[in-house]
């Protein structure tokens, strides 16, 4: 009996020595790495060469140069400084963008000539969107993400929002993705336009009031069908109905031509110009002279060259035209 009790206490002294050693186990530390792209620097306590405690706050400022704008961070976020909680090692990065070339790229896209659209801003309020026609899953699928990403991006207008919804009835945007002539047959205006030529069509009109109201979209069916096509082609002709203008810049998703690996997507020079059309400070029926006036003084721009006399370009002054159509090459 002896020897058991000895036994038995023995095993209780080694679980007790192992419970010891969990409890001293050190705090977990994860690393933070921060970068920025060309055009700026960031600023934060990096005293521990980035290894942080778990669930460390940590505040970070992004510093654009004189000549560049901050967008953002990798994240997602715009917020500046921003506070990052470390419980996992990450990594996140400063954007920017050149002032001028922002300028550059909103008056590419957004301000027309005539011919290439209307020569003043006019945006979206609400805009109510009805798909159908010869639709896959992949289809479905991209049209849904650019919605919620556009809902994102435009947060900066508190009045503007993009949805989905289920009857035709209820759209003021109505996207087919069809063959030509089914489409020609539900609307006879594009009957005399080779659009079996094209990925796709947009037509919309504004009012007044300089807000666009409602739009037409044909997808092509025939040419639209790998998921990059589909990718581009939804952006592009969204982008229309948005208010957005054909350019020559290549690197633009409003290059009338699909340029796969260059412009699939918004670049960030698209999405802040995007953003500007919709800044609370930039007034509808602004030609370019009145918008650039209004970057600039947004951007911190001093132009000593600016025009005295500033034209005529009150909202009587303005020729309108009721509606604007685009064709989209491949």
């Amino acid at each position: 009996m002896k020897k058991l009790s000895v036994f038995i206490y023995f095993i209780l002294l080694s679980c007790s020595k192992d419970i010891t050693v969990d409890e001293s186990r050190s705090a977990l530390e994860f690393t933070l790495s921060v970068s920025s792209y060309e055009g700026g620097t960031v600023n934060y306590d990096n005293s521990t060469d980035g290894v942080f405690s778990d669930g460390e706050i940590v505040n970070i400022s992004a510093v654009a140069n004189e000549n560049h704008y901050f967008i953002g961070w990798s994240n997602g976020s715009r917020e500046n400084p921003i506070e990052i909680t470390v419980n996992s090692n990450t990594f996140i990065t400063a954007k920017f963008i050149n002032k001028q070339d922002l300028i550059t790229r909103f008056e590419q896209i957004v301000i027309g000539n005539g011919d290439n659209g209307p020569v003043y801003t006019l945006k979206w309020r609400q805009m109510n969107l009805f798909l159908d026609g010869s639709l896959t899953s992949g289809f479905k699928e991209e049209l849904g993400l650019f919605v919620r990403e556009l809902n994102f991006l435009l947060n900066n207008d508190e009045d503007f929002s993009i949805n989905q919804v289920t009857e035709l009835s209820d759209s003021d945007v109505h996207m087919m993705r069809t063959d030509s002539h089914t489409f020609k047959g539900v609307y006879s205006e594009f009957e005399d336009i080779p659009l079996e030529n094209y990925y796709g069509y947009a037509l919309w009109w504004f009012n007044d009031f300089g807000n666009i109201e409602s739009g037409k979209v044909f997808i092509n069916s025939q040419s639209v069908s790998s998921n990059v096509v589909i990718r581009w082609a939804i952006r592009h002709e969204l982008g229309h109905i948005l208010g957005l203008k054909h350019t020559t810049e290549e690197s633009s998703i409003m290059h009338p031509n699909h340029r796969p690996g260059v412009n699939d997507v918004f670049s960030d020079l698209d999405k802040e110009a995007l953003r500007f059309l919709h800044d609370e400070r930039m007034t509808v029926f602004s030609n370019s002279d009145e918008s650039r006036e209004v970057l600039e003084g947004i951007l911190g721009i001093n132009n000593t060259n600016k025009a005295k006399n500033k034209p005529n370009t009150s909202f009587e002054s303005k020729a309108k035209p009721s509606s604007i159509i685009y064709a989209c090459g491949k």
